[in-house]
């Protein structure tokens, strides 16, 4: 009888054993389609975030390409003023009165910063934020083929006239060839 108690303890043990194996893979598979969902919402940000690396990093080798390839428009001195060729895009394009319309966005944004930081700042929004009006794009890209250049380089003289128009705005001396 001890030998039979034994057994029936055992396989009721077993049978436990089984629904509790049952039990954890069923609650297992019920919770799987909403990791898959957390996987698949982590993959999909890894790859934005690879794309967004990948069009910036696309961004600054086509600058650092164009740099090495278009023609200077800066005097080689310091501080950035433009040189014959950058006078004559900026008086092509009109540069001072682009950056007279873009000033309004950033002057107050530049009160108390030093000469180079307003630089930067003024090179780095028209490189990446200016945004041209319907009529601007073609007349850059004319402006650029005919002069022989890169768009980052009239991009640049537009900078250097937004600079110029801060500096005048902040009363701080504006640089000149001499």
């Amino acid at each position: 009888m001890l030998e039979i108690a034994a057994l029936v303890v055992g396989l009721i043990s077993s049978l436990c054993i089984v629904v509790l194996a049952i039990f954890s893979i069923s609650n297992s598979l019920w919770k799987i389609p909403s990791w898959a969902k957390g996987v698949e919402k982590d993959i999909e940000y890894l790859t934005k975030s690879i794309d967004e690396f990948k069009n910036e990093t696309n961004k600054k080798f086509d600058r650092i390409f164009d740099q090495l390839t278009a023609k200077p428009i800066f005097e080689s001195k310091s501080p950035f003023t433009l040189n014959e060729l950058g006078e004559k895009i900026s008086k092509e394009l009109d540069a001072e009165q682009i950056a007279g319309t873009i000033i309004g966005e950033l002057v107050d944004g530049m009160r108390g910063k030093t000469p180079y930081e307003i630089q930067e700042l003024s090179m780095n929004f028209v490189q990446t934020q200016y945004v041209p009006n319907e009529y601007d794009p073609k007349k850059m890209q004319d402006c650029a083929y005919n002069n022989g250049t890169g768009m980052n380089q009239v991009k640049d003289v537009i900078a250097i006239k937004l600079r110029d128009a801060i500096f005048e705005e902040l009363r701080i001396p504006v640089p000149n060839k001499d």
